[in-house]
């Protein structure tokens, strides 16, 4: 295998390590974002784990329960993209495909989990479409404006 000095630079790109290259960033900074998303999935479980008159207790904006799942899945995208974009080499497109899928696919266990907690149903499909939905608005909200400040900052 040649060495990365004798690569030409337009090739280079397939030996360098996630996050170097086109968006460069610090390893402190891909550490904390990934710390950020697993904290927000941690709290996704935590609250999936209260029973339902806990649940009402914590409730103190009184939202309906499909605004809140909306919200707290809205709060996972920016994490995510973040630590997508500071840890690859992946262009938006892709970057918003993975964080969609994986934003769904927790709120899908996530109400599967609810199945298995005291005084709650889980399983409920409007749930889950409110987490997709949530995921999906979150991203695409960190997504436009990550990349109006990476823009502008280019710009300068």
């Amino acid at each position: 295998m040649p060495l990365p000095t004798d690569i030409p630079a337009a090739a280079s790109a397939r030996y360098s390590s996630p996050g170097v290259g086109r968006y460069r960033a610090g390893w402190f900074k891909v550490v904390l974002a990934w710390l950020a998303s697993l904290a927000w999935a941690g709290t996704i479980y935590w609250f999936s784990s209260r029973t339902g008159p806990q649940i009402e207790e914590i409730n103190v904006f009184e939202l309906s329960d499909k605004v809140a799942h909306f919200i707290a899945f809205v709060a996972g995208g920016p994490p995510l993209v973040c630590a997508l974009r500071w840890s690859t080499n992946w262009e938006w497109r892709r970057i918003a495909v993975v964080t969609v899928c994986i934003l769904a696919c927790y709120g899908a266990a996530d109400e599967y989990h609810q199945t298995f907690t005291v005084n709650r149903t889980g399983a409920d499909f409007w749930d889950g479409l409110a987490d997709a939905l949530g995921g999906l608005a979150g991203t695409f909200a960190s997504i436009y404006a990550y990349a109006r400040l990476e823009r502008s900052r280019n710009a300068r």
